[in-house]
């Protein structure tokens, strides 16, 4: 119980702190990695068993070949000697190889005729092996009477009706299985020629495998203790894993949702499908418009309406800001063009980025296109932020450059003036036409006396400087009454109206079609 409150509360505490979406998706990648090290694991062991398995039986087939192979090197050369320097030779074969208990030589028949262990007879093959027929070679289980130990036999043929027969007890071969697989939690059992030779267990179904050259068989299955150990044995790593993927994937969703973005709205702007919303900026003494606001839209075809707070510093950051701004300059001036007589006395506001205007390039280009259009540009107004405060290198650039472009006609305008850094001091660098009051200073007014007060500030700040300011946000008749009473009468704001496409400008203003 106490767990469960616990892992209840901490799943809420992660909701909070990851949004909703990365949330999920590190779930399901946690999942991934769950699984993923569950199949790992257990790929993991299976392959390790079978490696186990198979240098068992490849070590234990080396076992067999080499006592064959020295025997054979000892006994061959002398093989026809009499029994006495063969016996000598078996007895030295013995000494020198650790895996031989005994060696014995007997023909066809299974008569042994020279043994290297004292006495007589004391190893019969033919009992020994269970065998009717004598094959060339081969691997036996079996108990010497000499020793009384359960034992495997080893003999070939090196000669016709010549047998060299070696013993060697099983533990040989048990010491072998104990290195590589007796710790390895599975049920097996071991065979040779079919006779068990070593078990775990009664009953098995699983893996069959047998050595090259003998008639050597294991028989194992693989026990879930031996799944947990491994799991668990990394379990520290997946827990780091999982806690780091959830650290990094609101971070890696973020960079990947912003570089597809980054791709989508380079596209966008090269094919011109960036829409261009107008929002009418009006004298609310005479309810009539004396401009609009030109507000780039961008509607992406799988993610819908994207907001300019997404999309602008997407195009700042990957330098795509400069040619999104002579795309909506271009809009703006066909907005005017295309209706001289509405635009005789009213004007067309858009944004540039103060970055764009430190730009050279950005620089000829917007004089390029207001060249190309020197009655239209007197109607332009180029809104900039007051959001950072620039060095005096840049002061310098900056006051040459809106000097370089109001020679065509354009003027400019101080927006979200009020929320940045540089305050008093930007207005003092240049002589703008208005400041725009940032919606900020709006929202809640009726419920804030203490921006009242600012904006009082504000408003004589402005008539003293013979700034026009207008007032952005204005969303019902109390905030419209409040800011009237103060003295602004330039509003913009969903109270006069909202943002709108090009045809329903056009509609409620009856301008003329482009």
């Amino acid at each position: 119980m106490l767990f469960s409150r616990v892992a209840s509360k901490t799943k809420a505490l992660v909701k909070k702190i990851i949004k909703p979406d990365a949330f999920k998706t590190a779930c399901v990648i946690s999942a991934v990695l769950v699984m993923g090290n569950i199949a790992y694991n257990v790929s993991s062991v299976n392959s390790t068993i079978k490696e186990n398995a198979l240098a068992f039986l490849n070590q234990s087939n080396d076992l067999y070949l080499k006592q064959r192979e020295e025997t054979k090197r000892v006994l061959l050369p002398i093989v026809k000697n009499e029994c006495p320097s063969l016996k000598n030779a078996m007895r030295k074969a013995v000494y020198h190889i650790n895996s031989i208990d005994a060696i014995g030589l007997f023909n066809g028949d299974g008569v042994v005729y020279c043994e290297s262990i004292r006495g007589k007879n004391n190893l019969n093959f033919y009992k020994l092996l269970n065998v009717n027929k004598l094959p060339e070679e081969g691997l036996s289980l079996g108990t010497p009477t000499y020793i009384n130990i359960q034992s495997i036999f080893n003999y070939f043929n090196i000669k016709k009706d010549t047998y060299i027969g070696i013993v060697s007890p099983k533990h040989h071969l048990l010491d072998i299985f104990s290195k590589t697989l007796e710790n390895q939690h599975i049920k097996y059992q071991l065979l040779l020629n079919g006779a068990l030779l070593a078990k775990n267990t009664e009953q098995i179904d699983g893996v069959t495998l047998k050595a090259k050259d003998f008639p050597l068989t294991i028989k194992y299955e693989k026990q879930i203790q031996l799944y947990l150990e491994h799991i668990f044995h990394n379990l520290v790593l997946l827990i780091v894993l999982i806690v780091t993927t959830f650290i990094v994937t609101p971070f890696a969703l973020k960079y990947f949702k912003v570089r597809v973005l980054q791709r989508d709205l380079k596209y966008a702007i090269e094919n011109e499908t960036i829409d261009v919303y107008f929002q009418a900026i009006v004298n609310s003494k005479t309810n009539s418009p004396i401009g609009c606001e030109a507000l780039s839209r961008w509607k992406h075809s799988k993610l819908g309406y994207i907001s300019p707070a997404i999309f602008i510093p997407i195009a700042e950051q990957f330098q795509l800001i400069d040619d999104l701004t002579a795309l909506v300059l271009k809009k703006c001036i066909q907005m005017i063009e295309s209706n001289p007589v509405f635009f005789a006395n009213r004007y067309v506001s858009m944004n540039i980025s103060r970055c764009s205007i430190l730009v050279p390039e950005f620089i000829s280009q917007l004089e390029h296109i207001l060249e190309l259009h020197p009655r239209t540009a007197k109607h332009l107004v180029l809104e900039i932020t007051e959001e950072h405060k620039f060095n005096l290198e840049q002061v310098a650039e900056l006051k040459k450059n809106l000097k370089r472009i109001e020679l065509f006609g354009p003027s400019f305008s101080v927006d979200d003036f009020g929320t940045g850094y540089a305050g008093l001091d930007f207005l003092r660098n240049h002589k703008f036409r208005a400041i725009k009051i940032d919606r900020a200073f709006i929202h809640n007014l009726e419920e804030n006396s203490d921006a009242i007060s600012l904006l009082e500030s504000i408003y004589d700040m402005a008539a003293h400087l013979d700034l026009k300011v207008i007032v952005e946000g204005v969303e019902n008749k109390e905030q419209l009454d409040i800011v009237q009473s103060i003295g602004f009468k330039y509003i913009q704001g969903f109270y006069y109206h909202k943002p709108s496409n090009l045809e329903a400008f056009k509609t409620h203003y009856m301008l003329a079609d482009f």
